[in-house]
């Protein structure tokens, strides 16, 4: 048995055959490589466990839990958490990945200024892998107020120190469950540092809940009215802000 690694990342799959190759081998070209690769199957029905238990035969820092029934993405990532032994935990999504030196940069980085929860700059791909010339660009700090106003934070981008942090567990929303743990990490831990390298790829996915934006925009609602508790004229001013800044990054743009 290896000793406790440093990075557990934790990604839950869900009928993810077609990408999940790509995912974890970008994993695996890490400069940095003393991490363990939870995968928690949440109840494909496709070719993803049988793909997991090839990658988990070769390499002995993948590990692989299958749900019974499926949770959805928040419970699955808690589950993903609760069986983890890494100091850091980073967050990757089945159908996203990692440029080679992610780990490495963004480790040394919260070490070296003693941080609790980071997050760094990202682009986008399409289903194909090829870049759509979007460019999400991380501004150096995220405050508690900052992310109710603009949820730039990506999910795929995020390492969080598990000393200092509250416990890491997302509720069961169809989308915008890592928000409620960021906003819960913000207020408790004050703001997230953010790096200005492009670290990581997001897949733009046609159909998927993420691409949903109504979605995306009555789940941001519910966290503020329902986990947040913010009063309804505190409610509708970070919505607006947060509608605006959403509408700047879908034609491209930055907007702080």
């Amino acid at each position: 048995m290896r000793d406790d690694p440093d990075v557990s990342i934790i990604t839950p799959t869900f009928n993810s055959s077609r990408f999940i190759d790509d995912t974890i081998n970008s994993v695996l070209m890490q400069t940095f490589s003393n991490w363990e690769l939870i995968l928690i199957d949440d109840g494909s029905t496709d070719m993803t466990i049988e793909r997991l238990l090839k990658w988990q035969a070769a390499d002995d820092r993948i590990k692989i839990l299958q749900n019974k029934k499926n949770l959805g993405p928040g419970p699955t990532r808690n589950r993903g958490v609760k069986s983890s032994r890494g100091r850091y935990v980073a967050y990757l999504d089945s159908d996203d990945i990692w440029l080679p030196n992610k780990l490495e940069i963004q480790l040394e980085h919260m070490q070296r200024h003693n941080t609790v929860f980071s997050y760094t700059s990202y682009e986008t791909i399409d289903d194909q892998g090829k870049l759509l010339g979007r460019q999400i660009l991380a501004p150096p700090t995220v405050s508690y107020e900052d992310l109710l106003k603009n949820t730039i934070i990506g999910c795929l981008t995020v390492m969080i120190d598990t000393k200092k942090a509250p416990p890491l567990v997302m509720p069961a929303l169809p989308s915008r469950q890592p928000l409620v743990l960021w906003l819960k990490i913000l207020r408790e831990c004050g703001p997230a540092h953010g790096l200005s390298e492009i670290l990581a790829r997001y897949r733009v996915r046609a159909g998927s809940i993420s691409s949903n934006k109504i979605l995306a925009a009555r789940q941001v609602w519910r966290v503020y009215r329902d986990y947040e508790h913010l009063s309804l004229p505190k409610a509708i001013h970070f919505f607006l802000s947060y509608a605006l800044r959403s509408s700047f990054r879908n034609l491209g743009l930055n907007r702080k």
